[in-house]
């Protein structure tokens, strides 16, 4: 388990679930027209998947650009997913 935390593998997972999880809720609410509204699924899955970008471009001791930019999309996302709720 260690290892599997030490190397970055999961991140990946994380990012994969972050994705699968998209899908399935997507998928629900096309099919059934209830469940999330697809701006707030996307804004609250990109805070997510930004903070995972960041986090494996430390991991892989990317340009900080790189780590900014990820950190940027987890930021904008969130902001937008509070708005969003805000004027609810």
């Amino acid at each position: 388990m260690s290892e599997f935390i030490d190397n970055g593998r999961v991140l990946d997972v994380v990012a994969a679930l972050l994705l699968l999880e998209g899908i399935l809720l997507g998928l629900y609410r096309y099919r059934t027209g209830r469940g999330i509204e697809p701006l707030g699924l996307y804004l609250s899955l990109g805070a997510g998947a930004g903070l995972v970008l960041a986090a494996r471009a430390i991991e892989n001791q990317a340009s900080w650009t790189w780590v900014a930019a990820a950190l940027l999309l987890a930021l904008l996302a969130h902001v937008g997913d509070l708005f969003r709720r805000w004027n609810a």
